[in-house]
């Protein structure tokens, strides 16, 4: 059995019912840790397509005022 998330320790609880102090000291990564390489065919993240024209625009008349239709 690993290590509780929560309190890094070996307190044998269930996922999130961890009675222990958090442990909020940084992980140690050994220096002879290396990273995985990209894919082959990684790309990076596309923005989403087109966002809404009329962001920041009212799409009402103020309150209070009348309309310009007749």
């Amino acid at each position: 059995m690993g290590l509780c998330r929560f309190c890094r320790k070996q307190c044998g609880s269930t996922v999130g019912n961890c009675s222990g102090q958090i442990d909020r000291s940084f992980l140690h990564i050994p220096s002879s840790f290396v990273a995985p390489p990209k894919p082959a065919d990684w790309k990076p993240p596309a923005p989403r397509g087109t966002t809404s024209s009329t962001a920041g625009k009212p799409t009402q008349p103020p309150a209070g005022r009348p309309s310009g239709r007749s």
